[in-house]
């Protein structure tokens, strides 16, 4: 799986994201998002609610893919859950 618009973050701090919807250590869907946060990555890659993950089986991890080292205050990855319906587009 390669993300074509891996780069560093522009301007206003737009990132890049993998959001990956997982069952337990499996990876069951996958998708690229960018936004200025990770919570709201999986938000708009999921169109649905998110929150902290707790011990939820069935859960997002979301990965920032921009180049920015990762410090103990800033992981590489962050794990949710959804909460809420997906939201639907009404044509």
């Amino acid at each position: 799986m390669t993300f074509p618009n891996l780069k560093r973050p522009g301007r206003g701090g737009i990132k890049v994201y993998r959001v990956e919807e997982m069952e337990g250590d499996t990876i069951v869907a996958a998708h690229e998002a960018a936004a200025k946060t990770p919570f709201q990555a999986a938000e708009n890659a999921l169109g649905t609610q998110v929150t902290l993950r707790g011990d939820a089986q069935e859960w997002i991890r979301v990965v920032e893919l921009t180049e920015t080292p990762s410090t103990r205050l800033r992981p590489n990855f962050y794990e949710f859950k959804t909460i809420g319906r997906k939201r639907t587009s009404h044509n």
